[in-house]
């Protein structure tokens, strides 16, 4: 798809995790990553709207799903969730 601007049935579709972004896009975006100051809190897990992020010690984001919608790096009290 490249450089062809997405339809907005085409980001419904990210959305209801049928297709990610980055095939959507052709590979060509920046999805959010969490930093090591993450402290588990769980707040951007809760608010990720594609479930793109996993627990652990520190959260993780799953760069082929995360739409780039910021929302994590809206509600995150440390600033841990910042754009890769």
């Amino acid at each position: 798809m490249g450089t062809a601007q997405p339809s907005p049935l085409e980001y419904l579709s990210c959305l209801a995790g049928e297709v990610s972004l980055n095939d959507l896009l052709g590979g060509e975006t920046m999805a959010y990553k969490i930093t090591d100051a993450c402290i588990a809190c769980g707040v951007c897990k809760d608010e990720c709207p594609v479930n793109c992020i996993s627990e652990g010690d520190i959260y993780v984001i799953d760069e082929a799903v995360c739409i780039d919608c910021d929302a994590c790096a809206g509600v995150c009290p440390v600033d841990a969730c910042v754009s890769a």
